[in-house]
């Protein structure tokens, strides 16, 4: 069986694996990077926003 890489580019996100395994510029590297973008973007989104505001009045901005 043949494997997905938009499914192993999104796969590799949540596993921490940062490098494409298919040649640049590549039809199944271009698949594999939309795969891994998604994954992002779910993970951006679920993630995220759920930072209560308090946490932001607690940082301590540097002025230079």
């Amino acid at each position: 069986m043949q494997e997905d890489p938009y499914q192993t580019g999104y796969t590799d996100f949540f596993e921490g694996n940062l490098t494409c395994k298919y040649r640049p510029r590549s039809f199944y590297a271009k698949e594999w990077l939309r795969g891994f973008n998604s994954a992002f973007n779910y993970n951006r989104q679920a993630n995220v926003q759920r930072v209560p505001e308090e946490r932001f009045s607690r940082v301590r901005w540097c002025n230079p």
